[in-house]
């Protein structure tokens, strides 16, 4: 009993549950910044900065598919 304990323990993270919890995480974290993307579309919405409105929605609507390609993806791993 008096040897050294000089070997290293292994704790095996599953890597599937850990790519599940980062989709999940993107996914969350995609919305909310769709969400302040919409309050700064509401602010642009003036008829001199008609581009950049049209632009912002674009980019939620953008943000918004590719959070529907992330759900898709969760649900193929569940």
């Amino acid at each position: 009993m008096g040897e050294n304990h000089n070997h290293i323990h292994h704790h095996e993270v599953n890597e599937g549950d850990e790519i599940l919890a980062l989709l999940r995480y993107m996914a969350g974290h995609n919305e909310s910044h769709t969400e302040e993307l919409y309050s700064l579309a509401k602010q642009l919405n003036t008829n001199e900065n008609e581009k950049a409105y049209n632009l912002v929605l674009q980019a939620i609507e953008n943000y918004k598919k590719g959070n529907a390609y992330l759900e898709s993806a969760l649900d193929l791993l569940k």
